[in-house]
């Protein structure tokens, strides 16, 4: 469980949707993340950009997603 953790950056990590889902689900619970950088190079399009989307719902510490560049439409 994340106590600490403010940013991560996961820029050019070739992430694909499996990835992307599993960032979507960690977001789901997360409580202290406030700044995500998953751009550049990924590998995940549409499906798993709406597995993050979808979750960042249930998100109240989000503040700065960065997904800049990132293959989705």
């Amino acid at each position: 469980n994340n106590t600490s953790l403010h940013q991560i950056d996961l820029n050019f990590n070739e992430i694909g949707d499996r990835g992307a889902r599993v960032i979507g689900e960690a977001l789901k619970r997360n409580t202290t993340l406030q700044i995500l950088f998953v751009g550049g190079k990924q590998r995940f399009g549409d499906v798993g950009a709406a597995a993050i989307f979808t979750n960042l719902e249930h998100n109240t510490t989000l503040t700065d997603l960065n997904l800049n560049p990132c293959p989705i439409r």
